[in-house]
C-alpha cells in the first residue's frame, strides 16, 4: 500500500514538474541530427517559451530545417532573445531570412566561421530583428562594407560586434560603425590587435589603420568624446 502511494505521489510530481518547469535553453552543441532534434524539440509544448538556442558546431542543420520551424514551431520561438549558429556551414541567406523573420525578439545574433551568407542574409537580418545588441560575424567571408553599412543604420545600440576575421572590411565600412555608434567603435580600437589587423588586410600600403585612427580623432571632437577616443586610438597604436 505504502509502495502504491509513494508510486503515485511520484507520478503526480513528475507531472507538476512537466508542467511548472519551463526550459529556456536549448543546447544542442557540436550534436548530430541537430536540425531533426531541434524541430523535434519545439514541436513539445514545453519549449514554447525557449530564450536561447545554441547550435554552435552542430551537424546536420540546414536551411530546410529552419523552414520546418517556421511552419510547425512558429509559436515556440516568438520569445527567442539569443541564436548561436557559429560553424553551420549549411545555413545560408535563406535561413537567415527564414530565421530572423520568425524571432522578432533576438537580441544576440552569432553566425562564426559562416562562408554562404552575403550582405542579402544580413539585410533580412536588419529588417526583422530590430532588437540586437550582440552580433559575431567573424570569419564571414563572404560579406562586405554593405554588410556593415546596414548594422551602423539598424543597429545603434549595439554593444558587441565581432568582426574578426572579417576579410573584406575595408575602412569605409568600419567608417560607417564609427559614426553610428562611437563607443562601439572606441572598443575596437581600444582592444587594438585584431581590430588593426583586420583593416589592414585590405591596405595596399599598410597605412589603413592610421588614416581611420586620424578620421577618428580628427571628427571626435564634434561628438564631445575627445580624451576618451583618443586615449584608445593611443592604446591601439601601440599594440600594433
Amino acid at each position: 500500500m505504502k509502495m502504491e502511494e509513494e508510486k503515485v505521489k511520484a507520478a503526480e510530481e513528475e507531472e507538476t514538474w512537466s508542467k511548472e518547469t519551463v526550459p529556456k535553453v536549448i543546447d544542442l552543441r557540436e550534436m548530430n541530427n541537430a536540425g531533426n532534434r531541434l524541430v523535434a524539440a519545439l514541436s513539445i509544448p514545453r519549449y514554447r517559451h525557449v530564450r536561447e538556442i545554441n547550435l554552435e558546431f552542430a551537424q546536420d542543420i540546414e536551411d530546410r530545417h529552419l523552414e520546418l520551424l517556421k511552419t510547425k514551431c512558429l509559436g515556440s520561438l516568438q520569445d527567442l532573445e539569443s541564436l548561436n549558429l557559429n560553424g553551420c556551414q549549411k545555413i545560408s541567406d535563406k535561413g537567415i531570412e527564414i530565421i530572423s523573420s520568425t524571432c522578432p525578439e533576438l537580441k544576440v545574433f552569432s553566425i562564426y566561421w559562416n562562408v554562404r551568407v552575403t550582405d542579402i542574409g544580413i539585410q533580412h537580418l536588419v529588417k526583422n530583428c530590430k532588437h540586437i545588441i550582440d552580433l559575431n560575424l567573424s570569419g564571414c567571408k563572404n560579406l562586405l562594407d554593405k554588410s556593415l553599412q546596414l548594422i551602423a543604420d539598424n543597429y545603434q545600440e549595439l554593444e558587441s560586434l565581432n568582426l574578426t576575421r572579417y576579410v573584406n572590411m575595408i575602412l569605409l565600412g568600419l567608417f560607417y560603425i564609427w559614426s553610428n555608434n562611437i563607443l562601439l567603435m572606441s572598443e575596437f580600437i581600444y582592444h587594438g590587435i585584431r581590430f588593426f589587423q583586420a583593416v589592414q588586410i585590405n591596405s595596399s600600403n599598410g597605412g589603413d589603420h592610421l588614416a581611420f585612427a586620424y578620421i577618428i580623432e580628427t571628427n571626435t571632437y564634434k561628438h564631445g568624446k575627445e580624451k576618451h577616443i583618443i586615449e584608445t586610438i593611443k592604446t591601439g597604436q601601440q599594440l600594433l
